[in-house]
């Protein structure tokens, strides 16, 4: 058994997965796709309220910028850990 980067690991089986499976998907499927996980994400940061544009930016905005710093601090620890791979 050998050890590997657990970033790594996951890129290669996402890799491997997209090869087993790919998943078509034409422009306007696309961008319906985009246009719904819009909407589901207002939704969501509005939490039921009704927001005006500027409020619902600023929300949109805090939101993103949390994703940010969380995906940085995951990306600084997964270069870190390891996994023992099975062969």
């Amino acid at each position: 058994m050998e050890t590997e980067l657990l970033w790594k690991r996951a890129i290669r089986r996402g890799i491997e997965s997209q090869r087993r499976e790919p998943r078509e998907c034409n422009f306007e499927q696309a961008c319906d796709l985009s246009a719904f996980v819009i909407r589901q994400m207002h939704q969501y940061l509005s939490g039921g309220e009704q927001l005006s544009p500027a409020e619902l930016n600023r929300r949109v905005s805090l939101h993103l910028g949390e994703l940010d710093r969380m995906e940085r601090k995951l990306a600084a620890t997964w270069r870190q850990v390891t996994v023992t791979v099975r062969q």
